[in-house]
């Protein structure tokens, strides 16, 4: 009896082997899904070997240098700042927005003949993909320059948005300013060109957070600065926005995975040419400083010239105010040595 119900075991045997097989395929595709699901939404997305080529100065348009508008104000006993917005065509919207602001600190102390370093600085505090305006907020960065002797050209950074939303023709106007280079190329024809008071050997471009990743971008582009000071800047723009948050905004934003590569301090890094001063706190809650350690190690690898300067404390900003700036303005000097 049990030799005749052997081959019906063993035809059962190999149903459930061929049952277990199938299960355990099902769950191994299953999970190789998932796995590969995980890797794509943490994953970068893929871009282009755009997203790694340098800005092209030859395509950019100078200013017309049409003042649209100047006022004039007296905001202290030891300085004059004007606000003045040119007219740019190298901007983009419709004509009437075609413009760009800047404020010029002037020492009172200047007198007929002199020439004086220059420090162009950004708007400071906006998001990887978008643009950011100057404000009297901003003036804590600005003053201790012109306190110093300096002229002081701030400017607007083009394509900023008024809310924590995100706009598409702000992002646009952003990126056709190359994420700013243009307002600071802008800036810094200004001073070379328009301010009789300004030596245009020793314009340098400054910077703090976002303001600060643009003069390191700057700094990579423009070979005739004097030299480039960032405090607490993100060398690396792909880390400012999670990678599932930037897979959702290039829905509504073009290009933006390539457009965040393109404009990261770190993908420019060899093509820096002029001194840079960096400054970052250790306890900086906004912007890790570890990444600004490796891209000093990096561009000192490089032979760079580098000034690394950090704080034990204050923060991303306080640092900055406290210990980045008098630290900078000490730099600048020791340049003259």
């Amino acid at each position: 009896m049990s030799d005749s119900l052997h081959p019906i075991r063993k035809t059962n045997s190999r149903k459930w082997l061929w049952i277990l097989g199938g299960v355990g395929c099902v769950l191994f595709t299953l999970f190789a899904i998932c796995i590969g699901s995980i890797a794509w939404v943490l994953g970068y997305p893929s871009v282009s070997n755009t997203a790694y080529s340098r800005f092209s100065w030859e395509q950019l348009t100078l200013p017309e240098w049409d003042l649209l508008s100047v006022e004039e104000q007296v905001v202290g006993p030891v300085f004059r700042r004007s606000v003045i917005t040119l007219s740019d065509p190298s901007l983009v919207g419709p004509q009437s927005t075609k413009a760009m602001r800047l404020m010029v600190y002037r020492p009172d102390s200047l007198i007929e003949g002199d020439k004086v370093p220059c420090i162009i600085i950004g708007g400071a505090g906006s998001r990887p993909f978008e643009g950011m305006l100057l404000g009297d907020g901003d003036q804590p960065e600005h003053l201790p320059y012109v306190h110093a002797g300096y002229v002081v050209v701030a400017f607007d950074i083009d394509g900023a948005m008024d809310s924590d939303g995100v706009d598409v023709a702000s992002y646009e106007r952003f990126r056709s300013a190359q994420g700013g280079l243009i307002n600071a190329r802008n800036a810094f024809e200004y001073a070379r060109t328009q301010l009789p008071m300004v030596d245009p050997q020793k314009i340098f471009i400054a910077g703090h957070s976002s303001a600060g990743t643009l003069a390191l971008l700057f700094a990579e582009h423009e070979t005739r600065l004097a030299g480039a000071i960032a405090y607490a800047p993100l060398v690396d723009k792909t880390k400012g926005v999670p990678v599932m948050l930037i897979r959702l905004l290039s829905q509504t934003l073009p290009d933006l995975p390539e457009f965040l590569i393109r404009t990261s301090p770190s993908t420019h890094e060899a093509q820096l040419s002029c001194p840079l001063f960096l400054f970052h706190a250790e306890d900086d809650s906004n912007v890790s400083i570890v990444d600004s350690k490796a891209f000093v190690e990096r561009i000192r690898t490089m032979g760079k010239s580098v000034e690394f300067k950090t704080a034990t404390t204050g923060d991303h900003y306080d640092s900055m105010i406290d210990e980045g700036i008098p630290s900078a303005l000490e730099w600048i000097k020791s340049l003259d040595h």
